[in-house]
């Protein structure tokens, strides 16, 4: 991962219409991946390095909390 890598965007079921987005930041510490089953005997056995982005908004483009995005970030 190289700091201020583009990156571009597309949320689920809109394949068809690039985001841009726009490097903000490494997060420093690198933390337990949170499991979305909830089941008391699952193990967490991967870390995860949070890298922040965002895009701007625009007219005619709604993203709501919690939607899915597919990310791709250059090299």
């Amino acid at each position: 991962m190289r700091i201020g890598a583009k990156a571009v965007g597309y949320l689920k079921g809109g394949s068809a219409r690039p985001i841009a987005m726009e490097f903000v930041r490494i997060e420093p510490f690198v933390i337990p991946k949170r499991s979305l089953t909830g089941a008391r005997t699952e193990r967490v056995d991967t870390r995860v390095l949070q890298v922040i982005y965002r895009f701007p908004n625009e007219a005619g483009r709604s993203a709501y909390v919690g939607q899915q995005l597919d990310l791709y970030i250059e090299e």
